[in-house]
Protein backbone atom coordinates (compact mmCIF):
# COMPACT_ATOMS: atom_id res chain seq x y z
CA UNK A 1 0.00 0.00 0.00
CA UNK A 2 2.64 2.42 0.84
CA UNK A 3 4.76 1.74 -2.62
CA UNK A 4 1.16 2.12 -4.33
CA UNK A 5 0.35 5.59 -2.79
CA UNK A 6 4.09 6.56 -2.73
CA UNK A 7 4.56 5.93 -6.63
CA UNK A 8 1.25 8.16 -7.09
CA UNK A 9 2.70 10.79 -4.93
CA UNK A 10 6.33 10.53 -7.43
CA UNK A 11 4.55 10.34 -10.58
CA UNK A 12 1.59 12.73 -9.86
CA UNK A 13 1.93 14.75 -7.16
CA UNK A 14 0.67 15.49 -3.48
CA UNK A 15 -2.96 15.83 -4.25
CA UNK A 16 -3.60 13.36 -6.61
CA UNK A 17 -1.62 10.76 -3.62
CA UNK A 18 -3.96 12.46 -1.11
CA UNK A 19 -7.03 11.56 -3.11
CA UNK A 20 -5.90 8.28 -3.75
CA UNK A 21 -5.69 8.19 0.42
CA UNK A 22 -9.00 9.62 0.82
CA UNK A 23 -10.73 6.64 -1.96
CA UNK A 24 -9.44 3.81 -0.49
CA UNK A 25 -8.37 4.42 3.00
CA UNK A 26 -11.92 7.02 3.91
CA UNK A 27 -14.55 4.63 4.01
CA UNK A 28 -12.86 2.29 6.93
CA UNK A 29 -12.43 5.46 8.56
CA UNK A 30 -15.76 6.51 8.62
CA UNK A 31 -16.46 2.47 9.25
CA UNK A 32 -14.13 2.47 12.42
CA UNK A 33 -16.02 5.85 13.80
CA UNK A 34 -18.91 4.12 13.53
CA UNK A 35 -18.24 0.51 14.99
CA UNK A 36 -16.49 1.62 17.78
CA UNK A 37 -14.21 -1.34 19.76
CA UNK A 38 -16.20 -3.49 17.61
CA UNK A 39 -13.48 -4.95 14.60
CA UNK A 40 -15.96 -6.00 11.93
CA UNK A 41 -19.84 -5.59 11.42
CA UNK A 42 -20.41 -8.69 12.31
CA UNK A 43 -18.95 -8.49 15.93
CA UNK A 44 -20.87 -5.20 16.22
CA UNK A 45 -23.74 -6.48 15.18
CA UNK A 46 -23.41 -9.60 17.89
CA UNK A 47 -23.08 -7.05 20.56
CA UNK A 48 -25.56 -4.92 19.89
CA UNK A 49 -27.93 -7.91 19.01
CA UNK A 50 -27.08 -9.18 22.84
CA UNK A 51 -27.34 -6.17 25.06
CA UNK A 52 -31.08 -5.52 23.51
CA UNK A 53 -31.31 -9.61 24.18
CA UNK A 54 -33.01 -10.14 20.82
CA UNK A 55 -31.88 -13.63 20.39
CA UNK A 56 -29.38 -15.83 17.92
CA UNK A 57 -28.09 -14.54 14.94
CA UNK A 58 -28.19 -16.27 11.33
CA UNK A 59 -26.61 -15.85 8.62
CA UNK A 60 -28.87 -17.72 5.56
CA UNK A 61 -26.22 -17.13 2.51
CA UNK A 62 -27.25 -18.44 -1.29
CA UNK A 63 -25.34 -18.02 -4.34
CA UNK A 64 -25.41 -18.26 -7.52
CA UNK A 65 -23.56 -18.26 -10.53
CA UNK A 66 -20.87 -19.97 -12.10
CA UNK A 67 -17.72 -20.93 -10.10
CA UNK A 68 -14.96 -18.52 -11.43
CA UNK A 69 -17.99 -15.46 -11.16
CA UNK A 70 -20.22 -16.47 -8.19
CA UNK A 71 -22.04 -14.38 -6.02
CA UNK A 72 -23.62 -14.58 -2.87
CA UNK A 73 -26.45 -12.94 -1.10
CA UNK A 74 -27.20 -13.23 2.64
CA UNK A 75 -29.97 -12.46 5.06
CA UNK A 76 -29.15 -11.78 9.03
CA UNK A 77 -31.90 -13.11 10.61
CA UNK A 78 -32.16 -12.38 14.20
CA UNK A 79 -34.60 -14.06 16.92
CA UNK A 80 -36.31 -15.34 13.84
CA UNK A 81 -36.88 -11.86 12.21
CA UNK A 82 -34.59 -10.79 9.24
CA UNK A 83 -32.83 -7.56 9.78
CA UNK A 84 -30.09 -6.91 7.06
CA UNK A 85 -29.36 -8.30 3.61
CA UNK A 86 -25.95 -8.08 1.89
CA UNK A 87 -24.36 -9.53 -1.49
CA UNK A 88 -20.55 -9.74 -2.67
CA UNK A 89 -18.32 -12.53 -3.91
CA UNK A 90 -17.71 -14.40 -1.26
CA UNK A 91 -20.00 -15.44 1.94
CA UNK A 92 -17.82 -13.65 4.26
CA UNK A 93 -18.68 -10.35 2.26
CA UNK A 94 -21.88 -11.00 1.79
CA UNK A 95 -22.03 -11.07 5.45
CA UNK A 96 -20.44 -8.09 6.28
CA UNK A 97 -23.19 -6.28 3.84
CA UNK A 98 -25.90 -7.82 5.94
CA UNK A 99 -24.55 -7.43 9.36
CA UNK A 100 -23.99 -3.80 8.43
CA UNK A 101 -27.42 -3.30 6.69
CA UNK A 102 -28.73 -4.70 10.14
CA UNK A 103 -26.82 -2.54 12.49
CA UNK A 104 -27.91 0.24 10.65
CA UNK A 105 -31.50 -0.64 10.70
CA UNK A 106 -31.45 -1.54 14.87
CA UNK A 107 -29.70 1.52 15.52
CA UNK A 108 -31.66 3.95 13.32
CA UNK A 109 -29.30 5.25 11.12
CA UNK A 110 -30.36 6.12 8.13
CA UNK A 111 -28.38 5.36 4.54
CA UNK A 112 -29.18 4.37 1.12
CA UNK A 113 -27.31 1.91 -1.20
CA UNK A 114 -26.24 2.86 -4.59
CA UNK A 115 -29.87 2.67 -6.29
CA UNK A 116 -30.86 5.31 -3.74
CA UNK A 117 -33.04 2.62 -2.36
CA UNK A 118 -33.20 2.96 1.90
CA UNK A 119 -31.01 0.51 3.30
CA UNK A 120 -32.50 -1.90 5.92
CA UNK A 121 -35.51 -2.40 3.82
CA UNK A 122 -35.38 -6.19 4.65
CA UNK A 123 -36.13 -5.68 8.56
CA UNK A 124 -39.66 -6.18 9.77
CA UNK A 125 -40.28 -3.06 12.32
Amino acid sequence: MEALIGATYVSNDIETARQLVMRLIGPLLKDAAVLGAGTDWKTSIQELAASRQLGTIHYAVDGAGPDHARTFTAVLNIGGTAYGKGSGHSKKEAEQEAAADAWRVLSGAKSTDASGTSAGSVAAK
